[in-house]
This record gives structure tokens, sequence and C-alpha cells, in this order.
């Protein structure tokens, strides 16, 4: 495979992406957080603003189907490319929890990897008498909505 190198470097934006401190919270570099005392807390803030949507990030051909619940259009979850890309975005999810463990190895951060309406990858810093931004997921599950790694045990939890 032969890719320009600015391609290159775009990919790896998304898949090993920089991290910046700011506001006592950790933001993926350049992203915009606007006023961040309108969250109810520093981990609401973190998880809204940190997330990538992989059908913005990469080119596709999925299928779109009309979703009640969202009252909009969504991938259809059929679609070979839907299924592609979750699998895509499972693997960035563990890419965005290692390079938060190299760049803050004394922090405890969960990434999540959701796929309700599209699949998206976002992360939070873990604090002390906040809560998580998605609870665990029950285990129970056979098909998984979402998966969520966090750095203290390095595993994942799927549901």
């Amino acid at each position: 495979m032969n890719i320009r190198i600015t391609t290159a470097a775009s990919l790896l934006r998304i898949l090993w992406p920089a991290f910046e401190l700011r506001d006592g919270g950790v933001f993926l570099e350049g992203t915009h957080t606007g006023q961040l005392g309108d969250f109810a807390t520093l981990t609401e803030a973190e998880a809204f603003y940190n997330y990538t949507h992989m059908t913005d990030a990469f080119v596709h051909r999925m299928r779109y189907v009309h979703d009640e619940s969202l009252d909009g259009e969504r991938p259809d979850p059929d679609d070979p490319e839907h299924v592609l890309s979750w699998e895509v975005v499972r693997q960035i999810g563990m890419m965005w929890l290692q390079k938060l463990r190299l760049d803050f190895p004394h922090d405890r951060f969960r990434v999540y990897v959701t796929r309700y309406d599209e699949p998206i990858v976002r992360f939070h810093k873990v604090r002390e008498h906040e809560p998580f931004w998605l609870d665990d997921p029950p285990v129970d599950k056979a098909d998984p909505d979402y998966i969520v790694f966090d750095t203290v045990n390095f595993n994942a939890t799927s549901a």
C-alpha cells in the first residue's frame, strides 16, 4: 500500500492523537472546548468534547436508514462498511487507551467505543467524586452496543 505522507500524518492524528492539559482537563489537542463551566463536571465536559465520529473521519459508502428514536438517519447496522467500521473503531479505542496510558501514566482514563447511531470513540479522565460518563455495560448482552476500556485494568467490557 502506498499513501501520501500527508495522509499518513492525518491518520496518525486519528489513530494516535495528541492530548493537551487545559483548564484542569485532558483534551484532544486543538479541540475548541467553549465554556467548561456549562457542564456539571469536568468529566462531562471531557466526554462531550473528546470524541471522533468514524463516519466523519473516513470516507465511506454506508447505506443510511431512518431511525425513529433519533428522528433522523443513521448508518444501516447491517451494511458491511458499518460492520467493518465497528471493528476499526474498537481498535482505535484500544490505541487511544494506550496513548493515554503513555502520556499520563499516573492518571486513570476510560475510553468508550459506541455504535448506537454510528461508531464513535471518546474518552475522559476518571476523577474521584465524579461519575463515569457511561456505566459499565451489562455482561450478559451478546451483541455489544458499546465497549468500555479502562486504564485501571487495561481490559474491555462490552454490552
